[in-house]
């Protein structure tokens, strides 16, 4: 099991948005990589599982299914809100 988990952890960690797909119980979720990681390094998740939209270290905790990433098709532009 440690191998598999180190594999996940070099594919996740390499970009943030990343999506991420696991088994909940029986059940498939989506996660989502934030750019946010925990004082160990491990990238935090973006998910809903139920009880609304959250920030988590959750990464590992389930069962892994898949591993996606976006194309990246051009520099996003981050304005500040006022």
């Amino acid at each position: 099991m440690r191998g598999k988990v180190l594999r996940w952890k070099k594919l996740v960690t390499d970009r943030i948005s990343n999506r991420v797909t696991c088994l909940v119980g029986n059940r498939p979720h989506i996660m989502i990589v934030s750019d946010r990681v925990t004082a160990g390094g491990t990238p935090l998740i973006i998910h809903n599982i139920g009880s609304g939209t959250k920030e988590e270290d959750r990464l590992f905790q389930y069962e892994l299914t898949g591993h996606y990433r976006l194309p990246v098709t051009h520099t996003p532009t981050v304005r500040a809100i006022r």
